[in-house]
């Protein structure tokens, strides 16, 4: 409950001014003169404050070392909005740090000091000092304004509002009554904190630059725009890897067990060298085995041809003999066929590239299925995993640059040469377009080439645009996204 205690006017106010500030009574001078030099040393706090906040914390802390009180609440008022006045709101409480605007006793104080404003019209044009006496402060018996759930009791019963000017103002509640003394004392700060508030936000808004930083930040606006205009290559960064150009692949030309790699990892092989045995067991012998079949489909066909000569009837099945030991010839040779194919050759010289050896050794393959690879170090290329996104980039003969993780301050330089035209997935799971570049113009000795296997971060250029949509261009993309504009 809301209760005027004073209004000031323009007669009384210079009267004020005139009156002495009676602190304690005549025959305690000592405490009279404490109480002065600490009310002139939190004015001078106030004075020296360096911003609003600063101002904030002296006035609901300090003042409590002349005028005691329980609760000491700072409001300000925020600026017009669509043609209203907005109310008051809790920026500081003594003995906070922090004000929690969303707790329910901020709420209610807001929500009761602005009923009660309009009300009495306490913030109107006609007062700028205006002083108000709150009586009877009970939150277990507010009624239904939506600012407050639950009960709450609140600890101080009197308070005095005090506005000494349009932006700002300050509650102090207690239990004790107000005596005339402690409502001067806290009328003089207030209207000194309320001066040195205007002022700091005078000096925040009034502050103007040097001419010399004035064309400072002009020349730096206008280097800006042209930098946002300025052309350079659209580029978008991706995983990469030297790969062989060219290789021979050695598949398995049979379902079987491979028995043995004879070559080591990583070895340099000649042409012609044996690289892997399968085992033939039963390939040896399903090849002894036609060898016999063969072999009695002949016999057969000469007895045939023998009893001809005697019997007319055995002519007849001559040619069935014949078609037999065909049959018997071709199962031989194809039984043959697949013992030679127990043993794998190298086509061509180069290095034998596999996993290791003993991972191998007994190891069931499939047809088609990769064993090793043979390449020549001096033949690469670089695979790109480029990101979907940045698809638009991938043109035939676009510039790229590769910086190895091994060697991350050179930069090796290829021109792109093939791009799935779809995406695809990655081992990690991704999906990217896959590209190929040759490492040309690079003028390198085949001893200087990267090594197969290395990795690191291709660059690929793209077609010129302004360095402005360069920039904003990610951010661009996460909007339309998210906003679909």
């Amino acid at each position: 409950m809301l209760k005027n205690h004073q209004s000031a006017s323009p007669s009384s106010s210079g009267n004020d001014q005139q009156k002495s500030i009676v602190m304690e009574p005549a025959g305690e001078p000592t405490k009279m003169v404490n109480k002065i030099e600490q009310l002139l040393k939190v004015e001078g706090s106030a004075l020296e404050a360096k911003n609003r906040r600063a101002l904030r914390h002296i006035a609901v802390n300090l003042t409590r070392t002349i005028v005691p009180y329980g609760h000491g609440i700072f409001f300000t008022k925020n600026a017009l909005s669509s043609g209203k006045e907005q109310g008051w709101n809790v920026k500081s409480i003594s003995s906070h740090g922090v004000v929690d605007r969303t707790s329910p006793f901020v709420k209610w104080l807001e929500g009761r000091i602005n009923r009660n404003n309009q009300k009495r019209k306490i913030n109107s044009d006609n007062s700028q000092d205006e002083k108000i006496i709150l009586t009877q402060i009970d939150l277990n018996n507010i009624d239904n304004d939506g600012h407050f759930i639950g009960e709450v009791s609140y600890p101080f019963t009197n308070g005095v509002w005090i506005q000494p000017n349009k932006s700002c103002a300050m509650l102090f509640t207690r239990n004790e009554e107000w005596n005339e003394n402690d409502l001067r004392i806290l009328e003089r700060l207030c209207k000194l904190y309320g001066c040195v508030w205007n002022s700091i936000g005078y000096c925040v808004k009034q502050k103007k630059l040097s001419p010399l930083r004035h064309r400072i930040w002009q020349f730096g606006i206008a280097g800006l725009c042209i930098l946002a205009i300025w052309p350079v290559s659209m580029t978008t960064l991706a995983p990469a890897e030297i790969i062989a150009a060219n290789p021979q692949i050695i598949s398995s030309p049979l379902n079987g067990v491979v028995e043995k790699i004879h070559v080591p990892p990583n070895s340099f092989v000649k042409k012609g060298a044996l690289i892997a045995t399968y085992i033939d067991t039963q390939l040896r012998n399903e090849h002894a085995l036609a060898i016999e079949e063969a072999a009695v489909a002949k016999a057969r066909l000469d007895r045939t041809r023998l009893a001809s000569f005697s019997d007319g009837e055995t002519l007849r099945e001559i040619k069935i003999m014949e078609t037999e030991h065909t049959l018997a010839e071709k199962r031989r040779d194809y039984a043959f066929d697949n013992l030679k194919k127990t043993t794998l050759y190298a086509q061509s010289d180069g290095l034998l590239i596999y996993n290791d050896r003993d991972e191998w050794a007994g190891r069931p393959v499939s047809v088609g299925e990769r064993i090793a690879t043979i390449a020549k170090p001096e033949n690469v290329e670089l695979k790109i995993e480029a990101p979907v996104g940045d698809g638009n980039l991938l043109k035939t003969n676009a510039k790229v640059r590769l910086f190895l993780d091994s060697d991350p301050l050179k930069s090796v330089r290829a021109r792109l040469d093939y791009t799935s035209y779809y995406p695809e997935p990655t081992p990690g799971g991704n999906l990217a377009y896959l590209a190929t570049a040759s490492l040309a113009g690079n003028n390198l000795k085949d001893h200087e080439k990267p090594r197969i296997g290395a990795r690191g971060v291709a660059k690929i250029y793209g077609e010129k645009a302004p360095l402005g949509l360069w920039v904003l261009r990610r951010p661009i993309v996460s909007i339309r996204q998210y906003v679909g504009l």
